[in-house]
């Protein structure tokens, strides 16, 4: 509404540097759809999901980094125990020692390259909007191919994805405008995992969200959200669901 009445304003302002300034009807209301999108774009897809790099979120990738630390010290542990073991008991030659050493070696790279193995990706999405009176509906529609730069970090790592969203955003007012999101994804790994069973990871994900935007002031906005996310895998540790809320809050400057 605010975007709509600066330019309906300019139009018709009698300042020397709007004197050429002048809106049709049509591209009033092309406005308004763009001024709706923008504002619908900031509520179908976080911030955080747009300028994310990788699978996992930063803090995420950092939590499994601590991990396979702790597992390579513990690799180490365990390859001092055997080769004490050995050295206890008589008669061991260095071949026994060092092939302790090599393995250890071999595991510890492979842990590494877990970690480091970047993929690239290719993504094909579809989308469509209509803006009915005070509803905007939106459905995209996406699939993705992901492989892995380096396959001696792990094949695993390559995967396919389909998925299918629903976005719906109500403008009660001005200043409230609640909305829901719906979406599923399917997701098929492309080789067995090397740690977890040597299972063809797939999972599938369903997510619904509700959340609210109040509009304070011109340059202040309110989000509260909440979200139910399922996921079903063939891999019984990758199963999960859980609620997520969060209060939130825009300042324009």
């Amino acid at each position: 509404d605010l975007c709509v009445g600066l330019a309906e304003s300019a139009s018709v302002s009698s300042l020397p540097k709007l004197r050429n300034v002048q809106f049709t009807e049509a591209e009033i209301k092309e406005l308004k759809y763009a001024a709706l999108l923008h504002d619908f774009g900031k509520v179908g897809v976080r911030e955080s999901v747009l300028v994310k790099e990788k699978k996992l979120s930063a803090g995420s990738l950092e939590n499994i980094r601590y991990r396979i630390l702790l597992a390579k010290e513990r690799l180490k542990t365990e390859a001092l125990s055997k080769q004490i073991a050995l050295l206890r008991q008589g008669g061991c030659d260095e071949s026994h020692l060092t092939e302790i050493d090599r393995q250890l070696t071999s595991d510890a790279t492979m842990l590494e390259q877990f970690y480091s193995a970047n993929v690239d990706q290719v993504l094909i999405t579809a989308g469509l909007t209509k803006i009915a009176g005070q509803a905007t509906h939106s459905v995209n529609l996406y699939h993705a191919n992901e492989d892995p730069q380096n396959p001696r970090g792990g094949r695993h790592n390559g995967r396919k994805f389909t998925g299918l969203a629903y976005n719906l955003l109500y403008r009660l007012s001005a200043q409230h405008t609640p909305y829901v999101r719906a979406s599923i994804q399917d997701v098929e790994h492309d080789s067995e995992h090397p740690v977890f069973f040597n299972t063809i990871r797939s999972d599938d994900n369903e997510t619904v969200t509700a959340g609210w935007l109040w509009t304070v002031a011109r340059n202040l906005v309110v989000t509260g959200e909440a979200s139910y996310t399922d996921n079903k895998s063939d891999i019984e540790l990758f199963d999960y669901s859980r609620f997520r809320y969060q209060l939130g809050f825009r300042y324009h400057f």
